[in-house]
């Protein structure tokens, strides 16, 4: 059955992470500080991304639900970008970009709201994507979002 296959336990790490990154944004985990915020943004884009290749290469899955990945990541930006943060992560020097915009996986800015007892109410994370900052965890709930959308496409007979 396809929802045992490996590829699940990469989609659920994605999930996990993106939790991570909620919990995070909302006030409830923000660590020891921007340190640990930023490793939480770049490990939720790297499996993100890498998701791909655990669809790609997992046996279990046929071959015509995994035919056009690399189509699907090409044609939604939010994944190009998630895929210059992650393999610019991955390998420090990204020498091969799909967004075709210069991404800075640096942390550009960090807006924090607090409450009237000067507590951290909610984190936001900011990259520059071309000449945009780009909240992370926007963009990574457009990534989940797009990636639940192809997923259930491809997959929903596992889910019945």
């Amino acid at each position: 059955m396809i929802h045992n296959s490996k590829f699940f336990d990469q989609y659920n790490r994605v999930i996990r992470y993106y939790h991570r990154l909620e919990n995070i944004k909302n006030g409830k985990d923000i660590g020891p500080g921007a340190v640990y915020a930023h490793d939480a943004v770049l490990a939720f884009f790297m499996n993100c991304h890498h998701l791909k290749d655990w669809l790609i290469n997992d046996e279990e899955i046929p071959e015509e639900n995994k035919s056009d990945t690399e189509a699907f990541i090409n044609q939604n930006p939010c994944l190009c970008s998630c895929a210059d943060i992650a393999n610019g992560a991955k390998h420090l020097i990204l020498h091969k970009q799909r967004s075709n915009q210069p991404i800075v996986k640096d942390i550009k800015r960090i807006a924090l709201n607090l409450n009237e007892k000067g507590e951290i109410q909610t984190v936001r994370i900011f990259f520059m994507i071309g000449e945009n900052e780009v909240d992370t965890f926007e963009l990574a709930t457009e990534c989940l979002q797009k990636w639940n959308k192809y997923i259930t496409k491809k997959f929903s007979d596992s889910f019945n």
